[in-house]
């Protein structure tokens, strides 16, 4: 049978995190990290708007940091983070991990540090609310 949960971020205990692994949940997520999360959003829009330069977002990875990428190639640097992010080699994670680290990511997120939108961290709770669970190499 399916529980609910109120997912506040900072409050995900190690208890809940193991139900969640076990269990079918509904996950609601707290309206109170929705003003949170906008001001992250608006704070990125803002920060890019005005041309300053931020690592990950308009900028190469690692060794390239110092690279900023034109406002035309943003796009493109976001789904090459993607690809190069969802290679992965070994044996898919068992269900029940799966499951705790999509808790964890959306919990994560939930904090409103990365300035990531609304809409992904809502279908991430979806997905694991629907138990569509994604497969997750051991390693990579």
């Amino acid at each position: 049978m399916t529980w609910q949960l109120l997912l506040t971020p900072g409050h995900l205990t190690l208890a809940q995190l193991r139900r969640i692994a076990k269990q079918p949940v509904a996950i609601i997520l707290a309206e109170s990290c929705k003003a949170k999360i906008q001001s992250s959003v608006q704070t990125v829009r803002t920060l890019i708007d005005q041309g300053r330069i931020i690592y990950g977002i308009n900028t190469g990875f690692g060794q390239f940091a110092t690279v900023v990428i034109p406002p035309d190639q943003l796009a493109q640097l976001q789904l090459n983070l993607v690809r190069s992010h969802a290679a992965g080699v070994g044996d898919p994670l068992p269900l029940d991990q799966t499951r705790a680290l999509m808790a964890a990511r959306i919990n994560c997120l939930l904090k409103a540090h990365s300035g990531i939108r609304p809409e992904p961290i809502k279908l991430l709770a979806e997905c694991l609310n629907k138990n569509v669970l994604p497969i997750i190499p051991s390693q990579g």
